[in-house]
């Protein structure tokens, strides 16, 4: 019997029908769902730097306060809380399959090898079988590098299409600088103002109360 892994962040932004689909199309199959949750606190500054990678022209305290204060009228990001309302992306994945079939890894900050760890635990996996890499295109930005992306973005033509700006930008400069260029120890990174940090885990506490009612 095969075991195939299927992975996406794009997962979380299935609604209820998509979800059905899939589990009608898989039917013959036994199917598990595992989620790993980071912290929301933690992915404010994370997602902002993805966002910028696709041509955001705001800085990141700009940001957050459309994320938080103007999250139902503003057009900046709006994919955000559809992938972030952690325990209703849970949730609609769990009223198809059932709490016995979805797992969540809340991962544990201190330590940087838990979810690998856990992960290749949950798989059947000998330990070290799934490892995080040393430098990859999903590394952090410091500030330098951010406020450099940031005012290329602002600069570049409004009359050139997102084709160009993939092919020069997203996966030219970003993708160079990201996978061969290591960060650097000595520079400074993006800080999460005190007021969206308590927004956040007020959140993060709420869906903490969700996923203990689900089982």
């Amino acid at each position: 019997e095969t075991t195939v892994i299927i992975s996406s962040e794009f997962f979380s932004e299935l609604d209820g029908d998509k979800i059905r689909k899939a589990s009608q199309d898989l039917k013959n199959r036994e199917v598990e769902i595992l989620f790993t949750l980071r912290p929301l606190v933690k992915l404010l500054p994370s997602s902002y730097q993805q966002y910028l990678k696709y041509g955001l022209k705001i800085k990141y305290e700009d940001w957050l306060y459309e994320i938080f204060e103007n999250r139902d009228k503003t057009k900046v990001s709006p994919t955000f809380w559809k992938r972030h309302e952690h325990s209703k992306v849970i949730a609609r994945w769990v009223d198809t399959f059932g709490t016995s079939n979805v797992t969540v890894i809340i991962v544990d900050e201190a330590k940087p090898e838990f979810l690998f760890t856990e992960v290749n635990k949950y798989l059947g996996l000998p330990d070290g079988s799934l490892a995080a890499s040393k430098i990859g295109s999903n590394r952090s930005l410091n500030m330098e590098e951010i406020s450099l992306l940031l005012e290329i973005n602002n600069q570049f033509p409004k009359d050139r299409s997102w084709d160009e700006y993939e092919i020069f930008i997203r996966n030219g400069y970003i993708r160079q600088l990201t996978d061969h260029v290591p960060p650097a120890k000595d520079k400074d990174r993006l800080l999460t103002p005190e007021w969206a940090i308590q927004r956040a885990n007020e959140l993060g506490r709420g869906t903490v109360r969700d996923l203990k009612n689900y089982g």
